[in-house]
């Protein structure tokens, strides 16, 4: 004799009830999951700083002092010895390019004529181009104007080929300092940088900002708030033209007003910064998150509050203002 089982499934209610707890439980663990990658990101961002700077570091007592702001040369290569950095051609991140696990890069770079050398614009223009290697050090996982593949190609100066952009500038002040402290009036380029930490930050090394974040893109309006260019800016890691509107600085003097001084001072999320309604400004350091992540000159990373005023902002770029601040 066989027994009839009865299997009880869900009623439709029991479901519904199930579904919206589950709902539930999703909508209070987003949040948190979504904190969590931005956390890591941002840590992300922070280590790549980290790194930049002791890579910074580790040049300078290689050699005796930074890499210059620029490269002597003009836009085309050194004529002499006399024109690289210890044998290198091009702007900081490119000289640094040993110290970060990128020397097989940078000996790539070499070129034999006229003389010997390692040059940033080898094998330009082509498929061997080293301006247009994409290197995840240079890359702030948060950038929201980072480019899909990793490259831009400049529409103004002297480089028309794709280049690979980074989310981190160099502070002019800085890297165009002549050795004590200052940076030389007639030097615009910053070619004349040698800056030593022995003598160039009498402000201190713990208080001087070396980099900072920068969004890859960025184009500086012509109409208010910016009153700049009209033009697409950004910063492109091995950009060697000095003069022109990718080179990856902040701090230097622009003739719409905001590259020096109080009026320097950082941008938290400009947005939009790709239109022409942009209000993101090309001359100054901006970042993705809720405050600025810095390298100082001392080897260490630091947040600093967006509430910060710009004259302290200031302060912490120029290594030997002389200026006393306390940060908030």
């Amino acid at each position: 004799m066989y027994t009839k089982r009865h299997i009880h499934g869900f009623t439709l209610i029991e479901l519904l009830i199930v579904i919206a707890i589950i709902a539930v439980l999703i909508g209070l663990l987003l949040p948190a999951v979504q904190k969590v990658r931005s956390a890591s990101a941002r840590l992300s961002c922070q280590n790549n700083l980290k790194q930049i700077g002791l890579a910074t570091h580790g040049i300078h007592d290689a050699n005796g002092a930074f890499p210059p702001a620029a490269s002597k040369g003009g836009t085309t290569g050194p004529t002499t010895a006399a024109d690289t950095y210890n044998g290198g051609w091009g702007n900081p991140f490119f000289n640094i390019l040993p110290m970060i696990e990128a020397g097989n890069l940078y000996n790539s770079a070499a070129m034999a004529t006229p003389f010997a050398h390692f040059n940033a614009r080898t094998g330009y223009g082509t498929p061997t181009s080293i301006a247009a290697k994409p290197l995840s050090i240079y890359r702030c996982p948060t950038d929201p104007s980072y480019p899909a593949g990793g490259t831009v190609t400049p529409t103004v100066g002297s480089a028309r080929q794709p280049m690979a952009a980074t989310s981190y500038a160099f502070n002019f002040q800085v890297f165009a300092s002549s050795g004590g402290g200052g940076v030389s009036s007639t030097d615009s380029t910053g070619i004349n940088g040698a800056a030593r930490l022995a003598q160039t930050f009498p402000d201190g090394a713990s208080s001087t900002v070396i980099y900072a974040e920068k969004y890859a893109q960025c184009f500086t309006s012509s109409s208010a708030p910016i009153n700049g260019p009209g033009t697409l800016r950004g910063s492109l890691w091995a950009y060697w033209d000095a003069g022109l509107v990718y080179y990856p600085r902040f701090g230097w003097a622009t003739w719409w007003g905001t590259g020096t001084g109080a009026a320097s001072k950082f941008q938290v999320k400009p947005t939009p910064y790709l239109t022409e309604t942009s209000k993101c400004d090309g001359a100054r350091a901006s970042t993705s998150h809720e405050a600025m992540n810095v390298a100082l000159a001392d080897g260490s990373v630091r947040v600093l509050s967006g509430t910060i005023s710009g004259n302290v902002w200031w302060a912490m770029c120029t290594p030997a203002g002389r200026e006393t601040f306390q940060l908030p």
